[in-house]
């Protein structure tokens, strides 16, 4: 495999990767979940923003219930 893999050109340059494997926490899905339009799809499947935003909601008042 890295035989072949060492004449594929890199795309994701060192910085960009430390960027990208950052950890993250909860607040920051939400900050930018709730930075989305409403009705601007998240990906290919075309389920708007909203369904998301319903179901974090949902699960933070779940988990605050359980705690």
């Amino acid at each position: 495999m890295e035989s072949i893999l060492r004449y594929v050109p890199n795309k994701v340059t060192s910085k960009m990767n430390a960027s990208l494997t950052t950890p993250f926490m909860a607040e920051d899905i939400c900050k930018a979940l709730f930075n989305m339009h409403p009705s601007k799809a998240c990906g290919k499947d075309g389920v708007s923003a909203i369904i998301f935003k319903n179901i974090v909601m949902w699960c933070m008042l779940m988990f605050t219930y359980l705690k």
